[in-house]
């Protein structure tokens, strides 16, 4: 595999995006195919059976399958078009980086209604998106906001989860900052929750074009502009950020389909 040599990386930078580039190919292999089912006994099929219509295991592939697609389409710009573009490879590795952390986020607990209450937290901000949305297109929803809210809650009743926690299912809407960092901090990785949110501070940002991240993370050129107060920049993406930012998305989604396999097998 040989990834692009005029993007301004060293042999060093290029060689490192080959090693993840390497394991994202058997990845994107594997969601191709139909995923094993859980085996009986393990408990990735207990979850599955608690929450009947709120699959974990459903969830959970969904959210492997979109973070193996946003890196390997970063793969193949990189590999196959031979493109570093300055801002798009930090918006692909955002999209990896939150999938993955999310399913390590469902699967890292040991206990399991702590799984089933993440699950019910993750299905409230889907319902509550799919209600807003519906409502842009001036459409029925399906279910109403309440309507989701008692259904959610008395899965959660029937799953065995106690009071404290039925109330949390509907509480608030989950963020991706508090997903991404526990996920960091509960994965069995070197990663730790400030790692991981920081390096998805810093791809939202770029993907945000935010004054912060764009001015201090990428690599600019600058010129004069048309008065002495304007400045003109060239931005690039920086050799050792988008590495660094690749090597913590594939711990990550390593560590997911760790978990993936473990909680699958009795």
């Amino acid at each position: 595999m040989t990834v692009v040599e005029d993007s301004g990386f060293s042999a060093e930078s290029l060689r490192e995006l080959e090693v993840v580039f390497s394991a994202v190919a058997g990845w994107a292999t594997r969601i191709k195919i139909a995923p094993p089912p859980q085996e009986a006994g393990s408990m990735l099929a207990a979850d599955d059976a608690a929450l009947a219509s709120f699959e974990v295991s459903h969830a959970v592939q969904g959210v492997l399958l979109s973070a193996v697609d946003h890196i390997d389409a970063l793969r193949a710009l990189v590999v196959d078009a031979k493109m570093v573009h300055s801002r798009a490879p930090f918006t692909l590795l955002r999209a990896a980086l939150e999938n993955a952390a999310t399913a390590v986020w469902l699967l890292a607990p040991d206990v399991q209604s702590e799984r089933l209450r993440r699950r019910l937290r993750l299905q409230w901000s889907d319902a509550l998106d799919q209600v807003n949305v519906k409502n842009l297109q001036g459409m029925a929803a399906g279910l109403t906001k309440d309507e989701w809210k008692t259904e959610l809650r008395q899965a959660a009743v029937d799953a065995g989860l106690d009071a404290t926690q039925v109330v949390q299912v509907v509480d608030r809407k989950v963020t991706f900052r508090s997903i991404v960092e526990t996920a960091g901090d509960e994965s069995a990785t070197s990663l730790t929750g400030k790692h991981a949110l920081l390096c998805w501070m810093i791809s939202s940002g770029i993907a945000h074009a935010q004054s912060w991240a764009v001015l201090s993370i990428l690599k600019r050129v600058e010129t004069p502009g048309a008065s002495p107060d304007v400045v003109t920049a060239t931005f690039s993406a920086p050799e050792m950020e988008l590495v660094l930012l690749a090597q913590v998305t594939m711990l990550m989604l390593t560590e997911a389909w760790r978990l993936f396999d473990q909680r699958r097998m009795a």
